[in-house]
């Protein structure tokens, strides 16, 4: 089964902000500290917590998560095989997905800028398929693909290295993946109209899907809980420093 968790930052303040910005790894603060943009912050941020609230939902660890990442840049957690994840994030959304098997997401505003849509990336299919709609169903369309293509090579692993147009997302009786001359058929590719201004895909060989949204009460427990965690891992390791000192 692949869970797919999302939160709205719209109404996380400054106060809010620098409470949560404590239980992300020093990275990520630092990451955070770089953007001019407070919306920017937030999104950083709470990509790091939203991972942290995901895995202790798999895996009930409070622990610290180490990173690393593959050669495209992917990140994973050394020894999780059993969560596999993603994170996407636009406007005021951030969303992380996982699942034993690999997956891929993606999140975007429907893009309205239709004079400048970057169809070059897209493939002759996929350009008909778009400009067969007008107006607001056009720009739909773009967005939905879009997501869908990224969520594609997200899931592979590949990022953007993999060349956009190399690949077509068919929109038929179900959404899937041309490769060359060939259909993906072990692919599940799913994607929907989500708070009518943006568009959510997933991308994984599992057909479940199961959706939810995480409140900030749930991420307030979840920090208090992790800083009881925290401040009892202290304790013996300031103990260690007197006797040692002894």
């Amino acid at each position: 089964m692949v869970v797919v968790n999302y939160v709205d930052i719209t109404n996380i303040d400054y106060e809010l902000y620098y409470f949560f910005k404590k239980l992300v790894s020093k990275t990520r603060q630092k990451k955070a500290d770089q953007y001019r943009f407070f919306d920017d912050a937030k999104r950083c941020v709470f990509s790091d917590l939203l991972l942290q609230y995901s895995f202790f939902q798999k895996v009930g660890s409070l622990n610290e998560i180490e990173m690393a990442y593959n050669e495209f840049g992917k990140p994973f957690i050394p020894g999780g095989k059993n969560f596999l994840y993603n994170i996407s994030h636009s406007g005021k959304w951030v969303v992380v997905a996982y699942a034993e098997v690999p997956v891929g997401v993606d999140i975007e505003k429907i893009y309205t800028d239709q004079e400048n849509m970057p169809i070059e990336f897209f493939t002759s299919e996929e350009r008909a398929y778009i400009n067969a709609a007008v107006s607001d169903e056009r720009a739909e369309r773009f967005t939905q693909t879009w997501t869908l293509k990224e969520s594609y090579v997200k899931y592979i692993g590949t990022g953007l290295s993999t060349n956009l147009n190399s690949f077509s997302i068919l929109m038929d009786d179900r959404i899937k993946v041309k490769k060359g001359n060939g259909i993906q058929e072990e692919i599940r590719l799913e994607s929907q109209l989500f708070q009518t201004e943006y568009y959510l895909s997933i991308c994984s060989v599992d057909e479940e899907i199961k959706i939810h949204e995480i409140s900030l009460i749930d991420l307030i427990d979840f920090a208090h809980n992790k800083k009881k965690v925290n401040e009892a891992q202290i304790i013996p390791n300031e103990m260690n420093k007197v006797v040692r000192r002894r």
